[in-house]
């Protein structure tokens, strides 16, 4: 097996042993390049043995090409917040949500035929309905994931920067129609709590207590209030997430939206395909640092 870097993106690649030059596609970021064979193949183990005793004499072996994408895989890239977000909303959400392009369509496509191999009823939801509700449910959780792995120092500048990239291409209804999966990744964060018991009296309070005191931090530093209310949603759902609560109430959203019941089978389809949104957009984040 060999090993590429996508050249844009920086994933690593596993690939088949070689021969000739061929073409890659990045799973991740869609890029196409062109990978040749290595020129030094290298020996495994350390023996120079031969059977011709001319070559069992000290070698050279050349060292490895490496280019700098290498370096970026293991160590995290710095990169500016709104160039970074503003490129995986162009590559990922955005142009194929808003300008129908492939990329989402199939993503939707492929939801309603797994969905429908379980429960034949979900054949007769709208699959422009599910591309769009789907896309919706991206950038939330994309918002989410940038707050689980970047922390909340940037976080409001994240949802007022995907505010503002909707508003500037005509899609505020984007942006307002994310709305009901806000609310349902707030409600996660706190379902079976009850202030019936000591324990759920004081994790209700705590909560609430940090979600307002992150609320009037980031108002403080010039957010709007709708900017500020999301982001502070996202808070303490690493637990509800890790558990599968929270991609649950996203899903229950989704099928209320979609004016759909679906069986448990397809329940459990609809979580899979929720949480892959959530993995993608939290394995990107993971290879950056936000530059202050």
């Amino acid at each position: 097996m060999a090993h590429v870097n996508c050249p844009k993106c920086s994933k690593r690649l596993r690939l088949p042993t070689i021969q000739k030059k061929q073409g890659v596609r990045c799973p991740a970021c869609k890029h196409e390049f062109a990978v040749s064979p290595p020129s030094h193949p290298q020996p495994v183990g350390n023996s120079l043995s031969s059977e011709n005793p001319a070559d069992n004499h000290t070698r050279t072996v050349p060292p490895r090409e490496t280019s700098g994408l290498t370096g970026l895989f293991h160590r995290k890239q710095k990169v500016q917040l709104e160039e970074f977000c503003r490129e995986f909303y162009d590559e990922n959400i955005f142009t194929s949500a808003i300008g129908s392009g492939d990329i989402v369509k199939t993503c939707a496509e492929c939801v309603k035929n797994s969905i429908t191999e379980v429960d034949r009823t979900f054949a007769a939801v709208n699959i422009e309905l599910i591309h769009a509700e789907m896309t919706l449910i991206r950038l939330e959780v994309f918002s989410m994931a940038w707050l689980h792995q970047i922390g909340d120092n940037h976080a409001a500048a994240q949802n007022a920067f995907t505010k503002q990239y909707l508003e500037s291409r005509d899609r505020a209804d984007i942006w307002d129609a994310m709305e009901p999966y806000n609310q349902a990744i707030a409600r996660s964060s706190t379902l079976g709590k009850t202030t019936e018991t000591a324990s759920g009296r004081a994790y209700l309070a705590s909560i609430d207590s940090r979600r307002k005191d992150l609320f009037d931090r980031w108002y403080e530093q010039g957010f709007e209030p709708k900017v500020v209310a999301r982001g502070a949603n996202h808070l303490a759902t690493e637990e509800a997430w890790k558990e599968g609560i929270t991609a649950s109430c996203l899903m229950l959203t989704l099928c209320r939206r979609l004016s759909c019941e679906v069986n448990d089978q397809g329940k459990s389809r609809l979580v899979a395909a929720i949480q892959v949104l959530y993995d993608e957009s939290l394995k990107a984040l993971k290879r950056i640092r936000i530059q202050s």
